[in-house]
């Protein structure tokens, strides 16, 4: 028998209650009033089990070995929560590792497809950067839009025209005196090399040279988006290691192709 069982506790009794329940075992086998030789033996094993069990360290000492031994029965409800926690942790577990494996999957394929944007990149730099082609040309027609916020202000109105193989925007009053159908004053036109993007535009006017530029707003923009494209293209074709970094920056390159396609084609 435990000590527990000779006292008539739970495992989980207080002081008090084990005060309380030697109390009463000491008045049922006292020798004073018990004679028989089973309430001496009984009395010894009182003192005996009431002496560790009041004493914290030696109640300590013997449940370390008592659970050593005897294997308590756990209660169903503390069971059913724990195998619960375990499902949830299980569950967590795969759940993570198949979201860990897509994004890996979508890494790698995003790396793949940055390849087309990279060589993309680099032309439209190269287009930046190599010298312009002169085309001399006339306008063959010309027109007028409103562009920007048309609801509070109705929008700017711009000019623009036509030529052969051009179409830009051209100062209102360069719009309002150009002779379009008699005699067409000869445009000269600077433009990019590949794409044939108009960065400058001249006219000789009275013996005078007229300028105005036609910035391509991709070349002129103060945000360098071609450069940014072909930088994180480039990155996310040549990273291979999957981080979450990586995995979040791996969508850059897609965003900065939407801009520049709408720049370049819109």
């Amino acid at each position: 028998m435990t000590h527990y069982e000779i006292l008539g506790v739970s495992v989980k009794a207080t002081d008090l209650e084990i005060k309380q329940a030697y109390r009463r075992l000491v008045k049922m086998y006292h020798p004073d009033r018990n004679k028989s030789q089973e309430a001496a033996q009984r009395i010894a094993q009182i003192n005996e089990a009431y002496d560790v069990l009041s004493d914290p360290q030696k109640r300590w000492a013997y449940d370390n070995r008592l659970y050593s031994q005897f294997e308590l029965p756990e209660d169903p409800r503390e069971a059913a929560r724990r195998e619960y926690r375990a499902k949830k942790a299980r569950e967590a577990k795969v759940a993570a590792a198949k979201n860990i494996a897509r994004e890996k999957l979508i890494l790698k394929i995003a790396g793949w497809v940055s390849l087309p944007l990279v060589v993309v990149a680099f032309i439209i730099i190269l287009d930046d950067w190599l010298p312009v082609r002169t085309y001399k040309e006339t306008a063959k027609v010309g027109w007028q839009e409103r562009r920007g916020d048309k609801r509070r202000s109705h929008g700017q109105l711009v000019s623009f025209m036509e030529t052969q193989h051009f179409e830009f925007p051209v100062p209102t009053e360069i719009h309002l005196t150009y002779d379009y159908y008699d005699n067409p004053e000869v445009i000269t036109i600077e433009a990019s090399p590949i794409f044939k993007k108009v960065k400058r535009l001249s006219m000789i006017r009275d013996g005078a040279v007229t300028f105005w530029d036609d910035p391509y707003e991709l070349y002129s923009s103060s945000i360098p988006w071609h450069y940014l494209l072909f930088l994180s293209a480039f990155f996310t074709a040549v990273r291979k290691e999957y981080t979450l970094v990586n995995y979040a920056l791996c969508f850059l390159p897609f965003l900065l192709g939407s801009i520049i396609f709408v720049f370049y084609f819109l």
